[in-house]
C-alpha cells in the first residue's frame, strides 16, 4: 500500500500568504512606537488661559508653531467654529492635534494648507503649526 503525501508549501511562495498579516503586524508596531514616542515628549508648560484672568491649567502637548500669513490672536482664543471660519477665509483647513489633553491620531503627511491646533473646552489654546 502505497501512503500518498501532500508536498510541503516550501519555496519562494510559501510565505506570500503570510505577507498581510506581517503587514499589519509592522504597521501596529510603527503605530505604538509613535505614540509612545509622543507620550514621552509630552510637558506641561504651567502657562494659563482664558478671557477675564482665569487661572485654568493647561498642558500644551504641541510646540507653538509660528504662523505665516496669519496673527496667533486670529486663531488661539477663538471657538473650533470660529477657527475653521478664519482659516477657510485664508484657503487653508483647521486639523485638532489635540482634544482636552488627548494626542489625536494624525497622518504624518506634510500640508502647508492645514493648520494644526490645540483645543481645550472647545476652544482653540495652541496653534501646532502647519504639517
Amino acid at each position: 500500500m502505497m501512503h500518498h503525501r501532500k508536498p510541503h508549501n516550501h519555496g519562494p511562495h510559501a510565505s506570500r500568504a503570510h505577507w498581510p498579516a506581517i503587514f499589519f503586524a509592522v504597521i501596529a508596531v510603527i503605530a505604538m512606537v509613535v505614540i509612545l514616542v509622543a507620550d514621552a515628549e509630552r510637558t506641561g508648560s504651567g502657562e494659563t488661559h482664558g478671557d477675564s484672568g482665569a487661572t485654568s491649567e493647561v498642558e500644551y502637548l504641541c510646540e507653538q508653531g509660528t504662523p505665516e500669513g496669519f496673527e496667533l490672536s486670529d486663531i488661539e482664543g477663538k471657538l473650533l467654529s470660529d477657527a475653521e471660519d478664519f482659516a477657510e477665509s485664508i484657503d487653508q483647513t483647521v486639523r485638532t492635534v489635540v482634544v482636552d489633553g488627548e494626542q489625536q491620531v494624525v497622518t504624518l503627511d506634510f500640508r502647508t494648507d492645514r493648520i494644526n491646533v490645540q483645543i481645550d473646552d472647545g476652544a482653540v489654546t495652541r496653534y501646532c503649526g502647519n504639517y
